[in-house]
């Protein structure tokens, strides 16, 4: 990666981020963040909401993001199809901490239509079974390999005009920014946004 596509600053756009000397973020998962943001957090009601994605430890999964890749599908299927208009825009980045295991992960954030709901739980519930059923396990086997990255709060309601929240929420996000950990393996993506 060249220097020209990271960054060490505490601002990006006029934002801040977890950027610092030591700990660089790259621009173009700061720029992908920054346009979901522009079509939810700037200017409507949004709810944001963080999770991770993990693999069982005691289980070798392939090194590509197919597997992944069709959960998010499901997973953003099913919040279009909920009869409450959610809108979800979403980004998700793959990492790779061997301190953490023989498999690779994955950082999302999400934006919500604020007017429409409220509460992470039941999404990120509907994600744990999704993820359940691309893992081939039982129900319930899956309990922790959807971390709800809550805080202690119940995801982050950004009021419309808020641009105190929203800022908060963008530092928050830009967590995904980073460059430590990523993983790059040639033709696999590091990450991806919903259709924006």
């Amino acid at each position: 990666m060249r220097d020209s596509d990271i960054t060490f600053s505490k601002y990006y756009r006029g934002l801040e981020i977890q950027a610092s000397e030591t700990l660089p973020c790259r621009k173009d998962i700061l720029e992908a963040t920054h346009r979901i943001f522009e079509l939810t957090a700037f200017k409507h009601r949004t709810f944001f909401m963080r999770f991770d994605v993990t693999f069982p430890k005691s289980m070798r999964y392939p090194p590509d993001n197919s597997l992944f890749i069709g959960f998010i599908a499901s997973f953003m299927k099913n919040l279009r199809r909920n009869k409450k208009k959610l809108n979800p825009h979403l980004l998700w980045v793959r990492e790779n901490n061997p301190l953490s295991g023989p498999n690779h992960h994955y950082h999302c954030f999400m934006c919500l239509a604020g007017d429409n709901t409220h509460s992470i739980f039941g999404h990120l519930t509907k994600a744990q079974e999704l993820w359940e059923l691309a893992l081939g396990l039982a129900p319930g086997q899956g309990a922790g390999l959807i971390d709800y990255c809550n805080r202690g709060t119940n995801g982050y309601m950004i009021e419309r005009g808020d641009f105190i929240g929203a800022a908060h929420c963008f530092y928050w996000a830009s967590y995904l920014s980073k460059c430590r950990t990523k993983e790059y393996l040639p033709g696999i993506r590091t990450f991806n946004t919903s259709q924006l």
